[in-house]
């Protein structure tokens, strides 16, 4: 029995103790302080959220209740900057965005532009490779109707290899055909190849 009551009496000491530690906490966040509201003691205050802000020129750290969050955190007007967190001491080492003093640049019309070169980059290389692709299946098909249209072509017998017999027999009768198409009714004879001569 004594060994249980002492090892009760130490886990509710321990309890206790820890208890007192936080007591005071209530879940709020320790904060660096610097304002003229009067909200800060020896430089820290607690709060639900800790801030950061820069209005012209003027700096100031601090806290506040989560009942103010969406007012104070999403703010937004020219010259004003605010940084809001939730942690012990995150504001400690806030400062202002170097471009706060001058102009406030409009990322917009930057992002803008890239986007529209992207559009215009991937259309011109579409439009490029449809071309291409266009250009290359239409000499594709003209080859392909010049084989299949090409009457000058020699005929290679099925089976075995022509003889140079062959191939002169079958050059002879292309010859012999075209010279007949060209000449008309009037043949001209088997050397005259020029046609009749204008004197």
């Amino acid at each position: 029995m004594g060994s249980s009551a002492l090892l009760t009496v130490v886990l509710l000491g321990a309890f206790l103790w820890i208890s007192a530690i936080h007591a005071d906490d209530d879940g709020k966040r320790l904060c660096t302080c610097e304002n003229d509201k009067g909200t800060c003691v020896n430089g820290t205050c607690r709060g639900d959220y800790c801030f950061y802000t820069w209005v012209h020129k003027n700096e100031e750290w601090g806290c506040f209740p989560k009942e103010y969050y969406r007012e104070q955190c999403f703010t937004s007007f020219e010259h004003y900057y605010i940084s809001c967190c939730r942690e012990n001491y995150c504001n400690a080492n806030s400062t202002p965005p170097p471009t706060i003093d001058g102009e406030v640049k409009d990322t917009t019309r930057l992002e803008l532009w890239i986007a529209l070169s992207l559009l215009l980059l991937i259309t011109t290389a579409s439009v490029c490779g449809l071309v291409l692709f266009l250009r290359f299946r239409r000499a594709h098909s003209r080859l392909k109707n010049l084989e299949d249209h090409d009457v000058t072509m020699l005929k290679v017998p099925n089976g075995e290899d022509p003889t140079y017999g062959d191939i002169f027999d079958e050059f002879l009768y292309i010859r012999e055909r075209d010279r007949t198409a060209l000449s008309g009714a009037k043949d001209y004879g088997p050397t005259d190849l020029t046609g009749p001569v204008c004197r």
